[in-house]
């Protein structure tokens, strides 16, 4: 099993109180707000990690990276940076909405969304472009523009827990024994069919989806060894063998993730091997 990050309790600073390691507060709606913060300290891989803080109620949400059939996707522009180079986001576990209208994975309250930034200059400066959609009574797309100067000399401790906090939610690989198999597309079906090796298996927090494809499954059903999780939308056009699948699931230790190779066709009887 793998270690996880402690959750750390730490109360937040009141907006607006300058550190090093954060922009301003931007007020995007009534009673929402959001800054963007930095650890400000260089790991191993020569990253630094830094995170939207977004302060709202526990009536409003925002959106993970599949945001559902009401949701609006997160948009996230770093283009206008200096001295960085990829950057990839640490999407903590989601919460799943879902009633006779719509499916939605939401956030909901103070949300904390890590990014992992590779630093590739001496004087590294991030500017963010960030669109979000906020959910109160309607859904709202909201636009903001953040720049932060990153100090790997000097790192900022408050900041870096909020972040740590954040990334112990974050799913990560399963390293337990083999609970799902093959994944295949059922091109007849339109559902993920993904084998079932354990029955133990916390199916009804399970979420699935195709890295770099915005396709909403819905919560699997289980039937013979295998879970399917239905498509909700239309069939996906030019899906190839071998695309990323992610199975996502939370038990009593946390949030973990199985990754899979995509498989294509019609399921043989029984089975999810493709016939």
């Amino acid at each position: 099993m793998m270690t996880r990050f402690p959750f750390a309790l730490l109360a937040l600073l009141a907006p607006g109180l300058a550190l090093g390691g954060e922009t301003l507060w931007q007020e995007v709606m009534p009673d929402v707000s959001i800054r963007l913060i930095s650890a400000d300290a260089v790991d191993a891989g020569n990253r630094v990690w830094i995170a939207l803080e977004i302060d709202m109620p526990e009536t409003i949400n925002t959106y993970w990276r599949i945001p559902g059939e009401s949701g609006i996707p997160p948009q996230f522009d770093f283009s206008g940076s200096a001295g960085i180079g990829e950057h990839e986001i640490a999407w903590p576990y989601p919460t799943r909405r879902e009633n006779e209208a719509y499916l939605d994975h939401a956030y909901y309250g103070h949300t904390v969304l890590p990014i992992a930034i590779e630093v590739k200059g001496d004087a590294p400066v991030v500017e963010l472009a960030a669109v979000l959609g906020i959910c109160s009574e309607v859904c709202v797309p909201v636009s903001m523009d953040f720049t932060l100067r990153i100090d790997p000399g000097a790192p900022d401790h408050p900041n870096m827990l909020r972040i740590e906090q954040a990334r112990a939610q974050v799913p990560i690989a399963w390293t337990g024994p083999d609970v799902i198999g093959d994944v295949v597309y059922d091109t007849g079906t339109g559902a993920l069919v993904a084998a079932l090796d354990d029955l133990a298996f916390p199916a009804r927090t399970a979420i699935a989806d195709i890295a770099g494809r915005m396709l909403l499954f819905g919560p699997p059903v289980a039937k013979e060894g295998a879970l399917h999780f239905p498509l909700f939308g239309r069939p996906p056009s030019g899906l190839e063998e071998g695309e990323t699948v992610h199975i996502t699931f939370t038990g009593p230790d946390g949030p973990y993730e199985i990754v899979r190779p995509l498989g294509l066709g019609a399921p043989c009887a029984g089975s999810v091997t493709v016939c």
